[in-house]
């Protein structure tokens, strides 16, 4: 189906393009000299932008996962790059809190490679075939859930800190990014289902480019609850809310992209692997040398 252009490296490429621009768009706002400028308007402005990446990693992730011939291979390289960070964070800590920015503004925050890592690690587990090991893919459920507790919990309390469960170890966007591992590996299970309904046999049409399709379709709508699930929050419980909802409704756009996702590897190099696992670390090093010599 010529429908279906965009392959996994494209999707790649735009997920870390959109993460690069919320990233500088963050560090504009934190430096605008004041309220509405012009550099804190174009940071809003990327920020928003970014949105799109978050829903885009964790459909790479799940694919991943399901796809490659060596989970524990995939599982540990998010783990180096997951330890990797914590040390450049712990790095920049030591060099610069109390200097350029203050203590409300700490460097070490929720790693988003945890959440990669525990998103995976679900995958994994409910991919076992022992119904013991199975059940065990709830735990990293459970800890997303312990995460949003205690970010809603400081949250309430401005000038309380958790510490038996440090910024470092958090899983960023918690419950938002696991939502979101689970209603993209449950379209893989809900699609099969679906079509053994209809007494068609899965097995002899997941080549078939309108079965992609359809995936697509399923992963689109999970999309699309998971940010209306995430936005009701403001209605029902809007005094846990310590995100920016409408900032975070816009990661729905993400769809666009995964509609037309054709199930492709794409351009696939070694150095192109090795440079989308050592992106993330880099750029946040480099993007904050870069701010911190303008502004020192």
């Amino acid at each position: 189906m010529k429908s279906l252009f965009l392959s996994n490296f494209v999707l790649k490429i735009i997920a870390i393009v959109t993460m690069t621009l919320d990233h500088i768009g963050f560090f504009l706002m934190q430096y605008s000299p004041y309220d509405n400028s012009p550099m804190q308007i174009t940071g809003y402005i990327f920020r928003i932008i970014g949105r799109i990446s978050l829903p885009l990693f964790c459909f790479l992730a799940v694919e991943g996962a399901l796809k490659t011939k060596n989970i524990k291979k995939y599982l540990l390289r998010l783990a180096i790059v997951m330890s990797l960070l914590i040390v450049v964070e712990f790095v920049l800590e030591m060099l610069f809190v109390g200097g350029v920015i203050s203590d409300n503004q700490r460097l070490l925050q929720p790693n988003i490679f945890i959440t990669l890592f525990l998103g995976v690690l679900m995958v994994w587990l409910f991919e076992n075939k022992n119904k013991y090991i199975k059940f065990l893919g709830i735990l990293p459920i459970i800890y997303c859930i312990l995460g949003f507790v205690v970010n809603v919990y400081e949250y309430q309390n401005q000038n309380i800190t958790i510490y038996w469960l440090p910024y470092f170890l958090r899983p960023e966007y918690d419950i938002l990014a696991i939502m979101l591992f689970v209603v993209f590996y449950s379209s893989y299970k809900l699609l099969p289902v679906l079509m053994e309904s209809y007494g068609l046999k899965p097995n002899l049409y997941e080549n078939d480019s309108k079965y992609r399709l359809y995936l697509n379709l399923l992963s689109f709508c999970g999309l699309i609850i998971v940010s209306l699930i995430y936005y009701s929050f403001t209605i029902f419980a809007n005094e846990i809310v310590y995100w920016d909802a409408n900032e975070q409704l816009i990661m729905m756009c993400a769809a666009i992209f995964i509609i037309f996702y054709n199930g492709k590897r794409g351009y696939d190099r070694r150095w192109f692997r090795i440079f989308t696992y050592s992106y993330y670390p880099l750029h946040l090093f480099l993007i904050f040398m870069i701010f911190t010599l303008i502004y020192l």
